[in-house]
């Protein structure tokens, strides 16, 4: 990763100095497409993208669960299910 002080500096070497990209990357050391990734950039005030909610994997499975439950409080206790434990 680039600090900020460099990428703004790779900015104005292109913007104000008007060098080549290829010379940017051989005056800081940068590969090519850093520089020119920095040397393009225009809003440097991009924001992060808000992170999508996961859905758990047991969500589709909670109706039977539900159900299994309801059902085994009425049955005697001999006939409910039960959890193996190992």
């Amino acid at each position: 990763m680039v600090p900020m002080e460099k990428q703004i500096y790779i900015s104005q070497l292109s913007q104000y100095e008007g060098q080549s990209l290829r010379e940017i990357s051989k005056r800081t050391g940068y590969h090519f497409n850093t520089v020119k990734k920095y040397a393009d950039c225009e809003n440097w005030n991009k924001g992060y993208k808000a992170r999508k909610e996961k859905v758990s994997g047991i969500e589709p499975l909670k109706p039977t669960i539900d159900k299994w439950i309801s059902e085994d409080l009425r049955r005697e206790r001999k006939y409910s299910h039960s959890i193996l434990m190992e």
